[in-house]
């Protein structure tokens, strides 16, 4: 499962920033764009592949406590960016300490990310998880996108 989490990072956001730097990069059929975040501590991955044209996420070092950390378990979770909301299910895996879409996201969720201004995570009871600033993303996705051809 590492392997599938290394080939798919894409938007790394770091840690209790707000002022986002975005980089995208795009090699080996995967896209990539860094990021920082606007609160709390936690890394998301934002991935595009070409191989099926679609966006995935992952959230990393997660250290509070609205999200389910049962081992090889999965949970809903509510995607938020802007006036568009996306409902998920990602699946927990203890050695990694990380968080996976079970699934794929379609094209609609990289144009909602160029603009919206953050995206917000609320856990199956509706809590706020966590909120990661977009600012400057828009060239970043542009080149991933294109990478991936979405």
């Amino acid at each position: 499962m590492r392997k599938i989490l290394l080939l798919t990072l894409v938007a790394i956001l770091f840690p209790l920033s707000s002022n986002a730097a975005w980089r995208g990069t795009f090699s080996n059929g995967v896209g990539n764009a860094h990021g920082r975040a606007l609160s709390s501590y936690g890394t998301m991955f934002v991935t595009c592949s070409l191989s099926n044209r679609s966006y995935s996420i992952t959230i990393d070092g997660y250290k509070g406590k609205l999200l389910d950390r049962v081992d090889d378990a999965d949970q809903s979770i509510a995607l938020e960016l802007g006036s568009k909301v996306f409902q998920v299910r990602i699946h927990y895996f203890e050695p990694d300490k990380s968080w996976v879409l079970t699934g794929q996201l379609s094209p609609v969720f990289g144009e909602a990310l160029q603009d919206a201004p953050s995206i917000t995570i609320y856990n199956k009871n509706h809590m706020k998880v966590q909120a990661f600033e977009t600012a400057g993303i828009e060239q970043a996705i542009q080149s991933i996108r294109g990478g991936c051809r979405i």
